[in-house]
């Protein structure tokens, strides 16, 4: 199975929040911006700032997939000590291809 190469403008995009970080070099289509970059909360808040400049848009982002940054909170698995914070949050799909589709105005995700 071939995996997509993730959008020019996304890379752009996570390149400007993140600098030159090797994570970039594991970002594909299919990888989820919450569970797998762990952007959510404020960090998002700070992305889609840089997102918005990058496609020259606003498109909303819904919000059941981007939690806040206290969204582990609200589940009885966030405050248990083994269980990773990220994962504890419950997340609607967001990979950075979706992403993509919504900031171009291709999809609203309303649908999912």
């Amino acid at each position: 199975m071939q995996t997509l190469e993730p959008p020019d403008k996304m890379l752009e995009a996570l390149r400007r929040f993140w600098g030159n970080d090797s994570r970039i070099e594991d970002v594909n289509a299919d990888t989820q911006i919450v569970t797998d970059l762990g952007i959510y909360g404020d960090d998002f808040s700070e992305f889609y700032e840089i997102l918005s400049e990058t496609y020259g848009t606003d498109f909303l982002v819904p919000a059941e997939c981007v939690p806040s940054e206290f969204g582990w909170m609200r589940t009885l698995k966030g405050w248990l000590p083994f269980v990773e914070t990220k994962k504890a949050i419950p997340v609607a799909s967001l990979s950075v291809a979706e992403l993509d589709a919504i900031m171009c105005g291709r999809e609203s995700h309303a649908n999912k």
